[in-house]
């Protein structure tokens, strides 16, 4: 082999090694890594909790670029943290609706998400897939 053709192998290699350790940036998936948090929490803190007076709720779910998903509640009596993955399924750039794959150690959900503006959204949490009120969470800067 060529001295030439060696280095272009090797500039390749390097490249693709590059890349791996980096990653490829999706636009789409950007959309929506990052962490969330509950627009509102008190009122919510004070529907669950109605004999509470003050009201320190908290709800933040952080969307890992790498698909990794962490969810964290606390609302007076319940406090949890939950760890998991997540996927993208589709997403339509018209609507802004998109839907992911969750998994939080207890079987794969599908989460619809409607964007409001590119830091506002709206959703069943993935960690209270049985309930249907969708909630607004805003990206923490």
């Amino acid at each position: 082999m060529s001295k030439p053709r060696i280095q272009l192998i090797i500039l390749a290699c390097f490249f693709v090694f590059a890349m791996l350790l980096v990653g490829c940036h999706d636009p789409i998936t950007s959309k929506i890594a990052g962490t969330w948090e509950i627009q509102k929490a008190g009122r919510l803190g004070k529907r669950i909790n109605q004999d509470q007076e003050k009201s320190d709720s908290r709800m933040r779910i952080v969307f890992q670029a790498n698909g990794g998903l962490v969810t964290q509640t606390s609302i007076g009596e319940i406090q949890g943290k939950k760890s998991g993955a997540w996927k993208l399924v589709s997403f339509d750039e018209e609507t802004g609706q998109m839907v992911l794959s969750c998994d939080l150690g207890s079987g794969e959900v599908r989460t619809g998400i409607e964007f409001v503006d590119a830091d506002t959204i709206r959703l069943v949490p993935p960690n209270m897939a049985g309930t249907k009120s969708k909630l607004r969470f805003v990206r923490v800067k």
